[in-house]
């Protein structure tokens, strides 16, 4: 899922997308995902590697300060 509205929605993540990383730590599972999304700093950004119509590509994401 990508929550409509989301910083990932925005930067063009689509359901059914696979986040092959997130930062330098690959996610191989729902639990790494959930791990790593944890440990994220959005106000530093993040780097996801994912895959989408079987294309790797890279989205930064980084929340804009308030």
């Amino acid at each position: 899922e990508v929550e409509p509205g989301s910083l990932a929605q925005k930067a063009g993540v689509r359901p059914g997308d696979i986040v092959l990383a997130v930062g330098k730590q690959t996610t191989d599972s729902v639990k790494e995902f959930n791990k790593a999304c944890k440990e994220l700093d959005l106000a530093r950004g993040v780097r996801l590697q994912i895959k989408s119509d079987g294309v790797r590509r890279f989205l930064f994401l980084r929340k804009s300060p308030s």
